[in-house]
């Protein structure tokens, strides 16, 4: 599997215009692993670093069945 969200990877996404880009991530598997109790489901410290740097690029969006409280 190839991660997006790798140093390499960010500046091939990143290669778009930002104002005009979109990056949009689900939560539960693919952002955070899959877990047998979804209340235990975590973002690791590494991906959230990541994204807010991702997010201060271009526009984030992270996809859920759940509501913003439980993420």
């Amino acid at each position: 599997m190839n991660h997006l969200l790798t140093k390499k990877n960010l500046a091939v996404l990143l290669s778009s215009p930002p104002d005009r880009t979109l990056f949009a991530f689900d939560f539960d598997g693919t952002l955070a692993p899959i877990v047998p109790h979804p209340n235990d489901a975590e973002l690791s410290i590494a991906t959230k670093r990541l994204l807010e740097k991702l997010s201060k690029l271009a526009h984030v969006a992270v996809i859920s069945g759940r509501s913003v409280i439980d993420l």
